[in-house]
């Protein structure tokens, strides 16, 4: 690589060898961070056999899909033997009915919101889609891929309702002697 210098008006190296390969139907050029020939072919020569073999971190990606980010909770809910797998499933159907088939990329903040939207009108509770939304996230970081910026929304279902000294000593005097000790 020699390129005409200006001021010298010779012929001289310019820079480091730059490599390219295509991985994944992707242009991937990176610097030799050497002027030499002979390094810059051995450099591309590992590359090209690290992408045949599969070993390189970018041969490795496919496109993660909704199906791969829902395996992935529910092999982790498996392995750390959770009670609430069944909730999460719930979860994961209700997001199902949007987001099935899609890619984990096509999965913007803009589409989680009009999921929101849609959930709500139909009668769910705020508390319910907020945990969906949980749950995806979690999804998303168990598949260590980009995650989406997520909607916030606004959860208000503090109790209200509290007993009052004399509400709570009619409970009381009407439980079973054997539970009395308990309160």
């Amino acid at each position: 690589r020699t390129k005409k210098d200006p001021v010298t008006v010779g012929r001289g190296e310019v820079g480091p060898y730059k490599v390219q390969v295509w991985l994944n139907g992707r242009d991937h050029r990176q610097s030799t961070h050497s002027t030499n020939r002979e390094i810059a072919v051995k450099v591309l020569t590992r590359l090209l056999a690290a992408k045949d073999a599969g070993t390189t971190a970018e041969a490795m990606l496919k496109p993660v899909r909704f199906a791969d980010l829902r395996r992935g909770i529910e092999l982790d809910y498996q392995l750390q033997e959770r009670r609430s797998t069944d909730r999460m499933q719930d979860a994961f159907q209700a997001l199902a009915s949007k987001f099935e088939g899609w890619k984990s990329s096509a999965i913007t903040k803009q589409r989680l919101k009009e999921y929101v939207h849609e959930r709500l009108e139909a009668g769910k509770a705020p508390a319910t889609v907020l945990y969906e939304l949980r749950m995806l996230r979690r999804a998303f970081r168990l598949a260590e891929v980009p995650c989406p910026s997520f909607p916030s929304i606004e959860v208000n279902n503090v109790r209200k309702n509290f007993f009052e000294p004399a509400e709570f000593q009619s409970v009381i005097d009407r439980l079973p002697s054997y539970l009395r000790p308990i309160m």
